[in-house]
Parts: structure tokens; C-alpha cells; sequence
């Protein structure tokens, strides 16, 4: 496909993202340029995957070998899960809502000059390219990407009552005010799928390429552990492997909610980073870990005893 016609087809659904997600049209078609070859690319051929985005989207992903580097500079061949969208649309529109999404694009978010926009996703760590801004730069001004920044003749749509594409998961959990605790988890998530998120649960990265190690013990205490080693490509979400911080694991096949990160440990050989991650559910944590050691005597009406067996935790009810 010519690189006009390619840029035209993208150009409509780069126009939405920036209505509804603030982030320029030209930066969108640059990058979908840059990332797919104009299209070129097997991934953008078999799973409109534009971006090279990896996990799943709504359980559906295609495996493709990519190249992984270590801090040396040496390259190995790993097969991969990438995530495969029903169309062009679908792969746009994850762009703009990953850069709502992670705090380290909030520069991206709102930025009407291209150059500012473009170099501000080279800051947040998008690719390892150190020329990758100038080369969405090159792309936007030969092809005058800017002409689709101008939304004025974009027709409006006509609201539809959004339907559910995937099943509801994680359970909801609800802070008094009917509102769940994870909003921030990806509207497409369809487990089973690990992810981990800072501890005010923002910033929620998938995890893939691990084998999870599920145990529970006859006292309600569930618990995982897991092994990561560092690559170039799992950089961010190797770095959101700290204690206290959230992961979320497989809940259409556990049926659980939350796991809070409680040990790590780092090891290094042959110069490649490894962590081994621990985390126990929400439950044992705040629950069984914190526990009040207290006994009462006398009869207690519902909201007496949910404030003493919740006193000191994160949980609250309705």
C-alpha cells in the first residue's frame, strides 16, 4: 500500500483518538507509520496491530519473534504474544488510551505542538531508538501529518450505549461511594492476564512471559510467586516490581481480586537482572497480616463488628 493511501486510511480513526483521548492525530498516523513499515509489517497484516503492542486484546493475540537485548547490547530471538485487533480502529484507539493511561506520557496527554508531543513520548521510554522522535518528526512534516490535528470538520457522532466486550473482570470492589477500586485497569482486560500497577493502582502495565506459582493454605492466606529477568522490552514493568506495589492475576480462573507485592529479590549473572517476586492476596494482607486481637464479649450489630474486624485495613463497605 502507498505510504498516501496508508496515511489516509488511518487518518479518521487518529482524528477520534485525539478527540477522545487529547493526543494528536499526527503523532498517532507518524507512529503508525514508523511502527508498521506504512503498514508494510506482518504484525499490522495479520492483527492490525500497528504499534507493536504485545498481551492480548479481548483473549485474542497472535505470537510473533521479536528481538530482546540485554544491558549489553546482546540481541536473542524470543516468541512473544502480541495483541490482535479487529481492525485499524481498535489498534489506534489503545494508543491514546495507553497515554492516558501511564503517568510517564502525561506529557503527551494535551500537547498541541507536534515536536513537543513527539519528544515527550521519546522521554516516557516508547522505543529505545534514540532518534526515534526525530524520525516521527520527519514523518509528520513530509507527508504534513498537522492537517489532521484540525478537528473543526470532524463530524459528530451519535452516542450509543456502550456494550460490554469481555467479561467484567476483576470483581468489582466498591470504596462506599459505588465506585470500583480498580478503575484504573484497562477497560479490555480479559484474563487471564498479569498485570502490576503502583500501589494507588495507576500506571497498570501486563506482565508477560512469566509462570505464575499459585499456592493457599488452609488459614484463607493465597499467595504467587513468579521470576522476571530484565529486558529491554520489560523495562517499565521490571521496574514497577517493588514491594507494596499491585498485581493482578488471572481472576476469570482464580476468582481472585488483588495481590500486594511483599518480597523481591535481585540477582545478577552473566550480566542479565533477575527479580523473584512474591505477592499475597489483598485478604492476607490486610486481613490475616494485620489482624486485631480483640475479643468482645456482648452482642454487636453488623456495622459494630465490620468496624472492628476492618479497623486498620484498606477495606471499607457499604
Amino acid at each position: 500500500m502507498a505510504a498516501v493511501d496508508f496515511i489516509k486510511k488511518l487518518a479518521p480513526g487518529a482524528q477520534k483518538v485525539q478527540k477522545k483521548y487529547n493526543v494528536l492525530a499526527s503523532l498517532v498516523i507518524a507512529q503508525g507509520c514508523l511502527e508498521s513499515g506504512f503498514g508494510a509489517s506482518d504484525l499490522s497484516k495479520q492483527a492490525y496491530n500497528l504499534f507493536g503492542v504485545k498481551g492480548t486484546y479481548n483473549g485474542k493475540y497472535v505470537l510473533m519473534w521479536t528481538k530482546e537485548q540485554d544491558k549489553h547490547g546482546n540481541e536473542s530471538r524470543v516468541q512473544a504474544r502480541f495483541r490482535k485487533y479487529p481492525s485499524y480502529a481498535e489498534s489506534l484507539a489503545d494508543l491514546g488510551s495507553l497515554y492516558t493511561r501511564l503517568s510517564r506520557y502525561k506529557d503527551v496527554v494535551g500537547e498541541k505542538d507536534y515536536q513537543k508531543a513527539t519528544a515527550a513520548v521519546a522521554k516516557g521510554g516508547y522505543a529505545t531508538d534514540i532518534n526515534y522522535a526525530t524520525k516521527l518528526n520527519s514523518i509528520i512534516f513530509t507527508y504534513k501529518l498537522t492537517q489532521y490535528d484540525n478537528l473543526d470538520d470532524l463530524p459528530e457522532e451519535p452516542s450509543e450505549p456502550e456494550t460490554p466486550t469481555g467479561p467484567e473482570y476483576p470483581s468489582k470492589e466498591y470504596d462506599g461511594i459505588d465506585m470500583p477500586l480498580n478503575q484504573h485497569l484497562p477497560s479490555d482486560v480479559d484474563f487471564p492476564q498479569l498485570h502490576v500497577s503502583s500501589k494507588d493502582g495507576k500506571d497498570v502495565i501486563e506482565i508477560t512471559g512469566v509462570s505464575v506459582d499459585f499456592t493457599a493454605d488452609p488459614t484463607g492466606k493465597k499467595s504467587f510467586s513468579f521470576t522476571l529477568s530484565r529486558t529491554q522490552e520489560n523495562a517499565t514493568e521490571f521496574e514497577q516490581l517493588v514491594v507494596d506495589n499491585i498485581l493482578y492475576l488471572d481472576e476469570k480462573k482464580y476468582n481472585h481480586q488483588k495481590y500486594y507485592i511483599t518480597n523481591v529479590s535481585l540477582h545478577q549473572e552473566n550480566g542479565m537482572l533477575t527479580k523473584t517476586v512474591t505477592a499475597a492476596h489483598i485478604f492476607s494482607v490486610l486481613l490475616i497480616n494485620n489482624r486485631i486481637e480483640k475479643t468482645v464479649s456482648k452482642k454487636l450489630g453488623i456495622k459494630e463488628a465490620l468496624d472492628i474486624a476492618l479497623k486498620g485495613t484498606d477495606f471499607k463497605y457499604v
